[in-house]
């Protein structure tokens, strides 16, 4: 009730006095425009014009305003009923006092040893999306984003300096208000205050186990002493495609069918010309983001509340996304020495699974009458089937529930002592729901019986954190210590159920039990996994030049047998603030200078919590006795490995920070070599163990390799009244297998990258990149029949027109085992992104680029050929004996030109503009009238523009990491046009 009354009281406040004046800065004598004058504690203010003038209509309650400009020391002026304040601006003298937040705590940044990226809200709701990570493209130094498709729903990729494992845990840990995560695709990124990438050994040493592949830490906004402040803001925006593939129309087409399978199409002009891709994708695809939060505090509590709600729209039928977020945070103080508080995150999420149809329109026939007014309703596409067919036939529909958040209590102990204890948990469930109705378009595109397959989900995940910290301030030392012992537990069950023959095809009646259900199958799996952790860090700044970090930390986890369940993991940092120092501390110019550098141990135990244990597989038939009768029967599935253990990551990090002309400019570099011993692989068994040819053993093996160079520069300064900003930063990437193991001898490398015909394009081995893409050089086209009579020709079959593979081993034929080499990598070797920005008056205008080079894709959509396929573009200069063409091969249905070769292996280097805004703030004057202390509206471009020589979608392309940058028809990435608007009363 009380809050309520707050609200109301603030709302109805009645304007009672104006002020004026003028605001000058102490170096440019007379007035400058574009200098914020701000009410303290709301967010009404006003900017200075032309002339350095402003005014500023304030409340009874009003009383005191908040001047500042970059560059330039702020200042507080009580206004004590005066109706005019002129200011003076003095240059800012750093003080290095920002704190950023780290694991189980904040610490200044001047006090950092360890490499943490950092970004904050305003950055994070620039791009329209439902994942946070997403907005993380090209703008944190050493962090590799990528968007696996442009799906509604779809959580990107995330990498951080490279890739360091073989098994499929190389995302990293998200800490969310310090609960662990492995996805946020449930928060809303309206409701994060910053997010910390914690990249070295020393910023990440302090989750241990969890930390191999980097930390990210996610700080939610609460709220702050003074007013109630209301917020709302909506955003709608349209999306489409922003690339369509070069593809043949139905003439071309059947030019071409002509010259594999002669007299197929006698009338090319007759035929249809059905463009699958404009069929398919919707036009103008709505995104809708709307989001009302409040905000407030007294002097001894606070809170945050937000409701939020976001909707795309597929640009495929039946493949929208849903979230409805609400989000409290509440802190408040018992007494003089206890503070108690929760935060909580409920996301209800529903999204629709669409057929995958990209790959099929890709190679779908354009010379099909795509739909007909007789049987079915839709033409026979033979092979592939019809992709519209495929969508208006899948019903697939899914509903998550996510709850997220932790209850706390901090006491304050004597002599500097304090005690923590948190209780975070991350629970939620899922259900899905796929059906099929009885259809027929084709006989290889039918469905007899209607069939129903639902499953269920649930997980239930939590940590209990007691945690010790101590601070000590004395003289030209401070210590900043963290004791800690932790407990989590993973638990996870689910269940999916196949049924046939429902009795209707009403969606109200699709339950395992409407009606007769025959054919029943089943599955059910679960999963416990638990971990303790014990820790320590240390802190130690000495005359605010010397720093030291040592962190250690030892975890216990069930994922490993009793011979290798714990293993610790140390760290060590140092970092020495030179700016400090009586040599340089008058050397104006220079307003940072720090070197740092570190060294520590992480963990990674992301495997399936089985993998240790032997398992049996059942239903596997065998025929047995003298009647010949086929009996079920079970087999090892699964051989156990009681010593499997940790891989074990040993990273260093020497880092250099600089701060020039009162920081307007600030460059970071930071050189990493991150070295993983002891990697997790599935690796094959021998045929005498009785497993089969495909079952495999999880073992400690491999080593990998990453290292390379991370760059941040940025300025921030101010011509008159224009005030800018310009940031880019870049990063290397190294990446090498160095060894597969002793157990590998016998395998020598892992093959990877399926097709699903076949075909693999991929192969780890040691001295090569992980998931390095492998198989034929070409050498050009056989021009005639002397050319292939002379070779080297894959087999007796090879005619002019056909690919020329290389003969590697020059022993005068081309094989498989003998001719085949490493082609190039799908993992980028240079990261890059670039902003600008300015501010004019009311206006601001910023850029957000990003881009990538030195990583191949693989088209494998073009290689997945089982009939007749379309082509793309290049195909319109095929070899004839009219075109010798000694780039593209003559048209075939298949065959050797589509083996793993360079052929279909492109450049996936692209730059691509990744957002642009602009947005207006209406002035004080107008906000005044309509009764809010701050309105801007905005409009904003996503993926406007991608310069790439990759012919697909979208060249970010992405995938497990041994089958990485193979495109086998990936929903396309959009292109947003959107406009919003953001009030706070």
């Amino acid at each position: 009730m009380g809050l309520f009354s707050l609200c109301i009281n603030f709302l109805s406040e009645g304007q009672s006095l104006t002020v004026s004046g003028n605001v000058s800065l102490s170096d440019e004598p007379g007035g400058t425009p574009g200098i914020a004058v701000q009410v303290e504690g709301t967010s009404r203010g006003a900017y200075t014009d032309i002339s350095g003038v402003y005014r500023i209509n304030l409340e009874a309650s009003d009383s005191v305003l908040v001047f500042s400009y970059l560059g330039y020391t702020k200042q507080r002026i009580r206004i004590g009923g005066r109706t005019t304040i002129d200011v003076v601006l003095q240059q800012e003298v750093i003080t290095n006092k920002e704190v950023v937040v780290v694991g189980y705590g904040v610490q200044r940044k001047s006090d950092v040893t360890g490499s943490v990226g950092r970004m904050k809200s305003e950055d994070l709701v620039k791009v329209p999306n439902h994942n946070a990570m997403q907005s993380l493209q090209g703008k944190v130094a050493g962090v590799q984003v990528v968007s696996n498709s442009g799906a509604p729903g779809d959580a990107p990729k995330v990498r951080i300096r490279g890739v360091g494992t073989i098994n499929s845990g190389n995302n990293p840990l998200y800490v969310v208000d310090g609960v662990f995560m492995s996805d946020i695709s449930s928060i809303n990124s309206n409701d994060i205050e910053s997010m910390e990438v914690l990249k070295d050994a020393s910023a990440a040493a302090i989750f241990g186990v969890e930390g191999a592949n980097g930390v990210i830490l996610v700080t939610t906004k609460k709220g702050k002493e003074g007013k109630v402040l209301i917020n709302f803001s909506s955003e709608y925006g349209i999306q489409n495609v922003s690339k369509k593939i070069d593809l043949l129309n139905s003439r071309e087409f059947g030019a071409l069918v002509n010259e594999i399978n002669p007299n197929t199409y006698n009338n090319l002009d007759a035929l249809p010309n059905s463009d699958w891709q404009d069929l398919i994708f919707k036009k103008n695809a709505g995104i809708k983001n709307y989001q009302v939060s409040a905000s407030g505090g007294t002097a001894t509590s606070s809170f945050f509340m937000s409701l939020g709600y976001f909707h795309q729209e597929g640009i495929v039928p039946k493949s929208d996304y849903e979230r409805i977020s609400f989000r409290t945070n509440y802190t408040t103080q018992l007494g003089k020495y206890v503070t108690v508080g929760t935060n909580l995150t409920i996301a209800p999420i529903k999204k629709q699974n669409t057929a995958d149809v990209i790959g099929t329109l890709y190679r779908a026939s354009p010379a099909v009458q795509a739909r007909i007014d007789t049987g079915s309703g839709y033409g026979e596409v033979n092979g592939y089937g019809n992709p519209l067919a495929a969508i208006d036939y899948n019903n697939s529909f899914e509903k998550n529930f996510t709850g997220i958040g932790n209850v706390f209590a901090e006491v304050k102990l004597p002599a500097g002592f304090k005690y923590r204890f948190s209780y975070g948990f991350d629970v939620g469930s899922n259900r899905t729901v796929t059906f099929s109705p009885v259809y027929y378009v084709s006989p290889t595109q039918s469905n007899p019986i209607n069939d129903l397959t639902t499953g269920r989900y649930s997980k239930n995940n939590s940590t209990i954190d007691n945690l010790f910290y101590y601070n000590l301030e004395s003289g030209k030392h401070r210590i900043d210590a963290l004791g800690g012992v932790s407990f989590y537990s993973n638990k996870s069950e689910g269940l999916s159920v196949t049924a046939q023959n429902i009795i209707r095809d009403d969606r109200n009646l699709w339950y395992l039990n409407a009606g007769q259900v025959v054919g029943a199958k089943s599955n059910e799996d679960a999963t416990l996994f638990r971990k303790q952790s014990f820790f320590g860090r240390v802190n130690y700044v000495m005359s605010e030049k010397y720093l030291l970090t040592a962190t250690y930390r030892v975890d216990g986890t069930s994922n490993f047998g009793k011979n290798n369940q714990y293993a610790a993991f140390p760290s060590v940092a140092l970092g020495w603030v030179l700016s400090e120092e009586d040599f340089l501390k008058d050397v104006k110019a220079i307003s940072n200078l720090k070197i740092r550098t570190s060294w520590g141990k992480l963990g990674n135990q992301n495997i399936n919590a089985t993998d240790r244990v032997t398992v049996i597989n059942s239903g596997s038939p065998a025929v047995f006795g003298p009647a010949n009768t086929l009996t079920q029967g079970a087999t090892y599935g699964q051989t156990s490995n009681t010593n499997l253990k940790w891989e074990t990551t040993t990273q260093f990090d020497a880092g250099l920070e600089i701060g020039l002309f009162s920081n307007k400019l600030t460059f970071e570099a930071d050189y990493y070599h991150r070295l993983t011993e002891d990697v997790l692989v599935l690796l094959a068994q021998p045929g005498h163990v009785g497993n089969g040819p495909f079952t495999r053993i999880r073992t400690n093996a491999a080593t990998v390799l990453n290292r390379g160079i991370e760059l941040n520069l940025n300025w921030r300064d101010k011509v008159g009244g224009l005030q800018y900003r310009l940031g880019a930063n870049a990063t290397t990437v190294y990446n090498e297998v160095k060894s597969l193991g002793a157990a590998v001898a016998a395998d020598e490398f892992i093959v990877g990258g399926g097709l699903g015909n076949g075909q693999n394009v991929t192969r780890t081995q040691a001295g090569q990149p992980i998931g390095a893409f492998y198989g034929f050089q070409t050498n050009g086209i056989f021009q005639n029949d002397t050319a292939v009579a002379i070779g080297p020709v894959i087999n007796a079959d090879q005619v002019p027109g056909d690919i020329r593979f290389k003969d590697l081993n020059g022993d005068g034929k081309v094989d498989f085992s003998k001719d085949r080499t490493f082609l190039g990598s799908p993992i980028p070797k240079f990261l890059f992104g670039f902003n600008a920005g300015a501010t004019f008056k009311n206006f601001d205008l910023s850029f957000d680029f990003q881009g990538q080079t030195g990583n191949k894709i693989y088209n494998g959509k073009a290689a997945v050929r089982p009939a007749i396929a379309n082509y793309e573009g290049n195909y319109r200069d095929r070899w004839t004996t009219t075109n010798p063409s000694n780039i593209v091969p003559r048209a075939t249905a298949g065959g050797d030109n589509f083996n793993p070769s360079d052929f279909l292996l492109q450049d996936g280097s692209f730059l691509r503009l990744r957002t642009v805004t602009l947005s207006y703030s209406l002035p004080e004057s107008i906000c005044g009238k309509l009764k809010t202390q701050k309105m801007s509206v905005y409009f904003r471009g996503t993926n406007l523009l991608t310069i790439t020589k990759f012919t697909g979608y979208s060249p970010e392309v992405g995938g497990d990491d041994l089958s990485a940058g193979i495109d086998l028809g990936i929903y396309p990435v959009t292109a947003v046009l959107a406009g919003g608007i953001n009030v706070t009363f």
